[in-house]
C-alpha cells in the first residue's frame, strides 16, 4: 500500500479542484499520464465513430454489426499503431480482450495489403488522428520517422 505525505495531500486537494476528483486519484496512482489533456485513445475513438458515423457507446458495446466492427477494428488499429499505449490497454478501452485486438490489427493489417480502399482509408483516419494528438499536445507515435 502506498503511504502519502502531507505535501502530497495538499497536491491531490489542488489538482482536485481543478481537474476533479477522480482525475486527481488517476494521477496520484499512476493511471494517468495526460494531465489536463485528452488521452490519445479518447481522440482515437472520437475520429473513428465521427468517420463510421457510429457512437462511441456502440462502439465500446457488445454488439457485432458489421459496421460497428469495422469501426472497432479500425480503433484497436489506430489505437496499437499510434499511441504508447499497450494491446492490454486499448482493448480494456472498449472492453475486449488483449487477443481480440491482435486479430483486428492483423485483419486489417492483411486488407490494407489487398484493397486500395482499407489503405486510403487507414491513411486518412491515420492523418486526421496525428493531427488531432498535435493539436492536443499528445504524445503519440508517427511511424513515417521511424526508419
Amino acid at each position: 500500500m502506498r503511504r502519502f505525505k502531507f505535501k502530497d495531500l495538499l497536491l491531490f486537494h489542488q489538482l482536485a479542484s481543478k481537474e476533479g476528483e477522480q482525475k486527481a486519484l488517476d494521477v496520484f496512482l499512476g493511471n494517468d499520464n495526460y494531465i489536463g489533456k485528452k488521452d490519445p485513445l479518447d481522440i482515437c475513438l472520437e475520429e473513428v465513430s465521427k468517420y463510421y458515423k457510429v457512437p462511441q457507446s456502440i462502439i465500446k458495446g457488445k454488439a457485432r454489426h458489421k459496421e460497428i466492427i469495422r469501426a472497432r477494428s479500425m480503433f484497436f488499429y489506430l489505437g496499437t499503431k499510434h499511441t504508447l499505449k499497450t494491446i492490454v490497454q486499448v482493448g480494456q478501452w472498449v472492453n475486449r480482450h488483449h487477443s481480440t485486438v491482435l486479430h483486428s490489427e492483423k485483419r486489417i493489417q492483411g486488407e490494407i495489403e489487398h484493397y486500395a480502399d482499407t489503405e486510403i482509408e487507414t491513411t486518412f483516419l491515420s492523418k486526421r488522428v496525428l493531427e488531432e494528438f498535435e493539436a492536443n499536445d499528445v504524445q503519440f507515435i508517427d511511424y513515417k520517422d521511424v526508419k
